[in-house]
């Protein structure tokens, strides 16, 4: 449902109400778009669909729509480097490093599959 990650930063660029140029900050943030260019460049042909990544989501009226996304942060000790697999358990997750390193993190990750929240 969500194909992309957009990491994008914010340097008091926001002259409106609540922020009225005082926010700087960073975010990453899951889409189905073409990055932030609005709803015609994600429905039309661009350098991303053209690549097969889905940059639109068709909606009906009649029928839910449902994204199931779960985000976090977790604290990962020295000499970490990257994640190089992911281990599922119940309740549980476990990012493993390419340095052989482990993090365990509680997370109701089968939510992603039955929709269910416990």
């Amino acid at each position: 449902m969500l194909p992309a990650t957009v990491f994008w930063l914010e340097n008091h660029g926001r002259h409106g109400v609540p922020w009225k140029g005082r926010n700087n900050c960073l975010g990453l943030e899951e889409v189905c778009a073409y990055f932030a260019d609005g709803l015609v460049p994600s429905v039309s042909k661009n350098p991303l669909s053209e690549l097969g990544v889905k940059t639109a989501v068709t909606l009906s009226p009649g029928q839910a729509t449902q994204v199931r996304t779960i985000q976090g942060v977790v604290k990962i000790p020295t000499n970490f480097e990257m994640v190089k697999t992911l281990e599922f358990s119940a309740g549980q997750l476990t990012f493993v490093s390419t340095t052989g390193k482990k993090v365990t993190v509680p997370v109701h990750h089968e939510f992603i599959r039955s929709g269910m929240i416990r």
